[in-house]
């Protein structure tokens, strides 16, 4: 293992260097020396784990857990697809010789999205009620009805 070392070191010259930014850098990047974490994959991890100990857990904690999950991926469906498409338009103000001249803002409408580009939210929303599906259909089950 150690005599492949120096080998390794050589080749990895040729290949990109990760890039960290930062505030107090003067040209505006320098290597990454860690790695990070991002914390939606340790959420993910945690809700797989629970989903699949669900029944050894109490029902209340299985429906709390799809409830959030499936609440999580609307959200980001809604998100993505736009969200509120009617926003109150704010004038933008300008002052000429002393005098306060109201203009009309730009126009904060997102551009509509295409079908290509709706899918990744579809795809989060059919996930997201198919979660929430769940959760209804674990108390349902819990109830008795």
């Amino acid at each position: 293992m150690i005599l492949f070392l120096p080998l390794a070191v050589r080749y990895a010259r040729f290949f990109p260097q990760p890039l960290w930014y930062d505030r107090e850098s003067t040209c505006g990047e320098r290597y990454m020396r860690g790695w990070q974490v991002n914390w939606r994959w340790v959420a993910l991890i945690g809700f797989i784990a629970l989903l699949a100990s669900g029944p050894s857990l109490p029902w209340p904690m299985t429906v709390l857990v799809l409830v959030a999950g499936g609440s999580y991926l609307i959200g980001m469906a809604w998100r993505i697809s736009g969200g509120v498409r009617h926003r109150r338009q704010t004038p933008r103000v300008t002052y000429w010789r002393g005098q306060r001249i109201d203009m009309p803002g730009p126009d904060r409408r997102p551009p509509s999205l295409s079908v290509g580009a709706m899918i990744p939210s579809i795809v989060y929303a059919l996930i997201g009620l198919a979660l929430l599906i769940g959760a209804i259909l674990v108390v349902l089950n819990r109830s008795g009805i």
